[in-house]
């Protein structure tokens, strides 16, 4: 039981600083769309989207080593640090010698310097807050993701609002939010004196090295499918049809939250208890009870979809909400793969996980290809929602010749497929609220016993929490 209570402790702690940080990201989509014109939003969202893709190959995606060998037994935090931080210099000189090639890009032309700082910044702040969590101090982590978002929020009202500054104001937001959480990640877990006390490590240097660059294709792959609808959609329409689909995209994010939340606390667990017990059935109920919050969470949404964007969003972009069922869908999925991801993380077959995000990234490719010029930005949304469908299954099956546990195959799949069915419906949109009503009927029908076991597990674990701080 001490495997799920651990499990359950740092899920909340993620959540205090992941949910609270990511619901007013949430909330200054209404300032993004009021204040910015759906060209200058495209804009904005293509540079950090050209900064997220440099990012691994720039950092050779150091960050994920500095977890992973920082959970390990016998790790010395110091040298662990200390070797990332040379990549991170090195990385550092690549981004600053191809910045020129941006000249070449008439959208990005004007904005490469700020694409170079995005992506200094970005690598920075995801070696330390790698390192944070490698070292246990997951409430210093959730304190300055909440200090991040605090300052990302009221640098955006200050710039957008009251100084006028557009797509200049979002970019300097987020830099400046960058610095401030790497620098306070850097007082609050010692940084220079680990360093300091620790000394350069060749070999550890290498296997870190090995462990990670697999990851460059990965991280690469998850790009594809996570941002190349967008530059496609803006060499194929238009930044304001970019704009468009930002903002719709804005909406599954609130499902993001459960996966990222969730996901940081279960990298930590599905690593420990790799290492140690390989417990079949701890592995089997986390995944059941995962996938049910995933699903009833994407219904749920759906229900109040329509209303909600004719409020969240500036009278531009309401016209978004039809493209945000299929998002959803995709994104469950999404999530269930990051949970087999954490598996092959701790069996270390991170070629196996290159290679499955890699699949999925060329099939998002050649249906955006096939279907943005015919459909718009529907094709991109039917492509995400397929690549992402491919992943989290393919990862599903495969991860079981590492670790094989128990899923309930039929009752996953009835799941998924009452899902897909609001998903079509809502977006031909037909008879929303009759649907999604009904589709959640049927969910709960068909899982009643296990979100009984659920809740009833919850109520014991949030006792057991309250009595702590008591």
């Amino acid at each position: 039981m001490n495997k799920y209570n651990t499990l359950f402790s740092n899920t909340i702690i993620f959540a205090i600083g992941s949910f609270g940080s990511r619901l007013i990201t949430f909330f200054l989509v209404p300032l993004y769309t009021n204040v910015l014109t759906a060209t200058q939003f495209g804009t904005a969202d293509l540079v950090q989207t050209i900064a997220i893709l440099i990012v691994p190959v720039a950092s050779l995606a150091i960050h994920d080593s500095v977890l992973r060998f920082g959970l390990s037994k016998d790790a010395n935090h110091g040298t662990v640090l200390l070797n990332a931080l040379i990549i991170f210099f090195c990385g550092t000189i690549f981004v600053f010698l191809m910045t020129p090639l941006f000249v070449y890009n008439e959208t990005l032309s004007p904005w490469r310097i700020y694409v170079a700082l995005m992506v200094i910044v970005n690598m920075m702040s995801n070696i330390m807050f790698a390192y944070v969590k490698s070292k246990d101090k997951n409430k210093e982590y959730s304190l300055i993701s909440i200090i991040f978002t605090f300052t990302l929020a009221v640098l955006n009202i200050v710039l957008l609002v009251f100084c006028k500054l557009e797509v200049k104001g979002y970019l300097y937001a987020n830099i400046i939010a960058h610095v401030v959480a790497a620098g306070s990640l850097w007082i609050s877990c010692h940084a220079f004196q680990d360093i300091h006390e620790s000394k350069f490590d060749k070999e550890l240097l290498k296997q870190m090295l090995a462990y990670s660059t697999p990851l460059i294709v990965n991280n690469l792959s998850w790009w594809i499918l996570n941002s190349s609808d967008r530059v496609m959609i803006e060499w194929y329409l238009s930044a304001a049809a970019l704009g468009l689909y930002a903002a719709a995209s804005k909406i599954p994010a609130l499902l993001s939250i459960i996966t990222a939340i969730f996901s940081q606390a279960w990298t930590i667990s599905s690593v420990k208890d790799y290492d140690t017990d390989k417990d079949k059935i701890f592995y089997m109920n986390i995944f059941k009870y995962y996938s049910i919050l995933l699903t009833f969470a994407a219904a749920a949404i759906m229900l109040i979809l329509k209303d909600f964007m004719k409020i969240y969003v500036g009278p531009e972009f309401v016209s978004s909400w039809k493209y945000i069922p299929f998002l959803l869908l995709g994104t469950v999925f999404y999530s269930y793969s990051a949970f087999f991801g954490a598996i092959y993380g701790a069996a270390k077959k991170n070629i196996s996980v290159a290679i499955t995000t890699f699949i999925a990234a060329i099939i998002n490719i050649v249906i955006n290809i096939i279907l943005i010029p015919r459909l718009g930005i529907m094709g991109a949304v039917i492509s995400t929602a397929i690549a992402y469908t491919a992943i989290g299954l393919f990862r599903m099956i495969d991860s079981q010749r590492f670790f094989a546990f128990q899923i309930n195959y039929l009752k996953f799949a009835v799941n998924a497929l009452i899902i897909l069915t609001q998903s079509i419906l809502l977006t031909m949109d037909w008879y929303g609220y009759v649907i999604s009503i009904a589709c959640i009927i049927v969910l709960v029908l068909i899982n009643r016993k296990d979100i009984y076991d659920l809740i009833l597990y919850l109520k014991i674990m949030f006792k057991k929490e309250k009595n702590k701080i008591s």
